[in-house]
């Protein structure tokens, strides 16, 4: 249940958590008043994270002096500390301290060479410098496979093929190229838990041993960033054409499947006829492996004192890339105690943030994390945070992790995936009102049940058994897919989860859908299901709506719709078959489910005006619950039938409604006269111009304030009077006669100046700062106001 009074001041757990980059000296005097800033903006949770620019050793004396002086500080605040668990990135090498214990704890790969044989002629097969072979396999036509590894050893004579059409493939282990940024050591090997029990000895267990009284109160838990399997990048060209392996995988694969991995390693490199069924247990038992060795190990270690591991994986926006660095992404990210991702540029659709909502829906996780902001430049605006904020809780994000607060950004450091969202940028003494939005948003979309009819199946099994490392052709076709898909589907106000094979094979086929966690009253395949769900998806059809995308379009049936091809008809298609409450375009929706209501969470992902319509039962009222002042107010009411209400958005804008059984009325609309402002003075940085923008003044790189001054004349005073304009570049504050009225951080640009206003003549001063781009990356982004600015006077 929400409660009013915690939603318009959350509890300290729905507060953002901030990485904060130790990327200095970390004087004393300075890590304390951070940490008071950080506090006095509204926030109660961070991430110490050590980063590029440390000048002090990492888990040194005088690291855990530091470290011990911020709990100190945090828990006189009442503030938590996570622990970012590197130096830089990836986590698991402990700043190089994991291979210094032991080389041969680096990440291993597995390199293929084909060679075909001269009939008759022995095969002969060399050793090769920094590498093993594993096994040396002959096929005859792709069906027969023959290991004669040990041929011409001990006595054994050399293998000669005695016929045409064999191949013999050479599989040799070997380190993976890859290091982790700033070093030049290896990475780890994430299925070896001997090296995951080095990396917690060096990191782990010495705060434990050195912050001990802070230890699973002050510091809550840990975070984790993208661990996975770094060969076969082709932007890289290192370790091509390699899978991931380690010294016991055969053994352990073995353990699993009962048979031995290495005569049908060729299966995993080249299409044969049995490659469907060895890729798919290979690469199930790379995630049961991966899983066991990393996060359990870490997490069962942290969970005896009381702490939890949180973080995110690697590459997560493509089935494609997740197959190889992951393996299966629910299962991996089943790893860690709450679901999350990162957004680190502003591609979009995507597939991200669905796809960790859904799996914290599924596994049960009771957050959605997202590492959110590196590496979108000093160019980021607070308006644009503010629409990337949206656009990620719409689709089930519930915990912002803003990369990043840095300590310092002096030299190099102001380059090193900026910006920083803290006290070096000009909004940061106004955070606190996106620290507020960010914890109302939270604290609702992290209670209750997600609620939605829609699944779309997600075939991270199909997947593996389409990969081999050279050719992702079929997988990045179903990504592409995928994405227009979610885009289509948000588009038309249809929230949904992405479900895999593993919950699809537990379905539950009901009378009128599919029970997983909750009822689905349709599945939309982005291709065709596999093989071991087909099954379950043609039972499905008989009693939920399924659409299967594909070239060739079908018949419809009474509830399914096969061979569908326009992702944007399938959208259609479901809008016409099913009621989703809402009727839009461009207008995102996500709901979440309590016992006496429904909250939903709308934005308009358009660049201007909107309209949605929202479907009402008798009885029902829509309570508007504002973000921005904590506040509530009954928008619509349907007393005595069922509604069709209008409601309309502007550009971006975002709303959260709640609807449940109530009398209340809906309170009236203000209507507003627009008049206009007479100008009179505008000066940047002090220097007086002409016009109320810094190009429209040919003002070039222009870093500073822009003070634009308009006076009006008021013959009697209204009973509510604001000034307004469509934007600002990038934020505005307002005075009226001398006295500070209001900072906005983001559109709308409306300020009420009723109580600051007199009879007669009256004088409005806004100030408009930019940020950091132009200053820092050499950019020429504007300043100041694209358009006058106006009254609106109350009729």
């Amino acid at each position: 249940m929400i409660k009013k009074e915690d939603f318009f001041r959350p509890s300290e757990e729905y507060s953002m958590i901030p990485f904060w980059f130790w990327n200095a000296d970390l004087n004393n005097e300075e890590l304390i008043n951070q940490l008071y800033q950080m506090k006095e903006k509204g926030i109660s949770n961070v991430i110490i994270h050590a980063r590029k620019g440390l000048t002090i050793p990492y888990l040194g004396n005088e690291w855990f002096s530091k470290m011990k002086l911020s709990c100190q500080v945090a828990k006189k605040l009442g503030m938590t500390i996570f622990v970012y668990d590197e130096n830089n990135w990836p986590s698991g090498y402990a700043d190089g301290k994991v291979i210094e214990k032991d080389p041969f704890f680096a990440a291993k790969c597995l390199s293929v060479e084909k060679i075909y044989p001269v009939l008759g002629k022995p095969i002969e097969v060399n050793e090769k410098p920094n590498s093993e072979i594993v096994s040396v396999i002959a096929v005859y036509q792709d069906k027969e496979f023959i290991d004669i590894t040990d041929y011409g050893k001990n006595g054994k004579e050399p293998w000669a093929s005695k016929t045409l059409c064999w191949e013999v493939f050479v599989f040799r282990m070997e380190n993976c190229a890859h290091c982790p940024a700033y070093s030049n050591l290896p990475y780890v090997d994430l299925l070896n838990k001997d090296a995951t029990d080095a990396f917690i000895a060096s990191t782990h267990e010495q705060y434990k041993i050195n912050l001990k009284e802070y230890y699973g109160s002050v510091i809550k838990g840990f975070f984790t960033d993208e661990p996975g399997f770094y060969q076969n990048y082709l932007e890289q060209a290192k370790n091509l054409n390699t899978i991931i392996w380690t010294k016991k995988f055969p053994t352990e694969f073995k353990e699993i499947f009962g048979y031995d991995l290495r005569p049908y390693l060729p299966t995993l490199f080249q299409d044969m006829p049995v490659s469907s069924k060895i890729r798919k247990d290979y690469y199930k038992a790379l995630t049961l492996i991966y899983k066991e060795s990393f996060f359990d190990e870490i997490r069962n270690y942290l969970h005896k004192d009381g702490l939890i591991l949180i973080g995110h994986l690697h590459r997560e926006e493509k089935l494609e890339w997740l197959v190889q660095t992951e393996s299966n992404f629910f299962s991996a990210i089943d790893g860690l105690d709450y679901s999350g991702l990162d957004c680190i540029n502003r591609d979009f659709p995507r597939i991200s943030e669905k796809l960790a909502s859904s799996a914290a829906d599924l596994l049960n996780k009771p957050r959605t994390l997202s590492e959110t902001f590196g590496c979108f430049s000093w160019g980021l605006t607070p308006n644009e945070i503010k629409e990337r904020i949206d656009l990620q809780y719409v689709q089930g994000v519930n915990l912002l992790v803003p990369h990043a607060f840095f300590y310092s950004i002096e030299g190099v450091r102001k380059n090193e995936c900026p910006p920083s969202l803290f006290i070096q940028n000009p909004y940061w003494p106004y955070f606190r009102q996106i620290s507020d939005y960010v914890s109302r948003l939270s604290y609702v979309l992290s209670n209750g049940k997600h609620d939605c009819k829609v699944g779309v199946y997600y075939p991270s099994r199909k997947a593996t058994k389409l990969f081999t490392p050279l050719n992702h052709y079929e997988i990045r076709k179903i990504d592409e897919c995928l994405d227009r898909l979610v885009l289509s589907l948000l588009n038309k106000g249809i929230d949904f989860t992405l479900l895999n094979e593993d919950f699809i094979e537990k379905a539950a086929i009901k009378e009128n859908g599919v029970y997983i966690d909750h009822l689905y009253k349709a599945i939309v395949c982005p291709c065709s299901p596999d093989e071991d769900i087909k099954e379950k998806i043609e039972e499905a059809s008989k009693h939920c709506n399924v659409v299967i995308l594909g070239e060739n379009e079908g018949k419809e049936g009474k509830k399914s719709l096969f061979r569908y091809y326009q992702e944007d008809e399938v959208a259609f298609y479901l809008c016409k078959k099913m009621n989703f409450g809402i009727e839009a375009n461009g207008i995102f929706s996500y709901s979440r489910k309590f016992a006496s209501s429904r909250f939903v969470f709308l934005l308009n992902y358009l660049n201007r005006d909107n309209v949605a319509f929202l479907n009402l039962n008798k009885g029902i009222e829509v309570e508007q619950f504002d973000l921005e002042t904590g506040t509530t107010r009954v928008l619509f009411a349907s007393k005595n039938k069922k509604r069709n209400v209008k409601l309309t958005l502007s550009s971006k804008q975002s709303i959260l409604l709640c609807f449940k059984k109530g009398k209340d009325k809906a309170i009236k609309e203000e209507k507003f006269e627009k008049l206009p402002l007479t100008f009179v003075s505008s000066y940047f940085n002090k220097k007086e111009e002409k016009d109320i923008s810094a190009h429209k003044n040919n003002i070039k790189n222009f870093d500073g304030k822009a003070s634009l001054s308009y006076k009006f004349y008021l013959e009697k005073l209204p009973s509510k009077i604001k000034v307004a304009f469509s934007n600002a570049t990038d934020f505005a504050s307002i005075y009226c006669n001398d006295k500070y009225v209001q900072t906005r951080l983001w559109q709308p640009f409306e300020f009420d100046i009723t109580p600051y206003c007199r009879q007669g003549e009256n004088f409005i001063r806004i100030d408009i700062e930019n940020v950091k781009g132009n200053a820092y990356e050499g950019l020429d982004l504007d300043c100041g106001l694209a358009s006058a600015p106006y009254l609106l006077i109350k009729k």
